[in-house]
């Protein structure tokens, strides 16, 4: 079993699922959540802008490498839907957080 993930990018993108890419896929995605975890401990010890941006960017990627898996794994359209829903909330959350600034969440480049 193939995996391929875009090495100009965190973002996933892999051109076969086998168990063995999904199981790395998944653990990948519980990395991510871990920094962004520690990026909002940073963030309260050190409130910037810059940190901000930063949760923003690992967030961004985070919420794209779910979906490309969750389009992957084939979820049903009700989970995936509800799995948007709350990425927009937390999208929504942190522009309030950004003093109402629209932010590009994202940034991972899945060519």
């Amino acid at each position: 079993r193939n995996t391929r993930a875009h090495a100009s990018s965190n973002c996933i993108a892999y051109s076969t699922m086998g168990p063995d890419s999904i199981a790395l896929a998944i653990e990948r995605i519980e990395e991510e959540q871990e920094e962004i975890e520690e990026c909002f401990e940073d963030l309260l010890i050190f409130p910037t802008v810059e940190a901000l941006h930063q949760c923003v960017n690992l967030i961004g990627a985070n919420f794209e490498n779910e979906q490309i898996l969750m389009k992957q794994l084939e979820f049903g359209e009700g989970a995936y839907a509800s799995q948007i829903q709350d990425q927009e909330n937390i999208t929504q959350m942190m522009e309030k957080a950004s003093n109402s600034k629209p932010m590009k969440i994202g940034g991972c480049k899945t060519s």
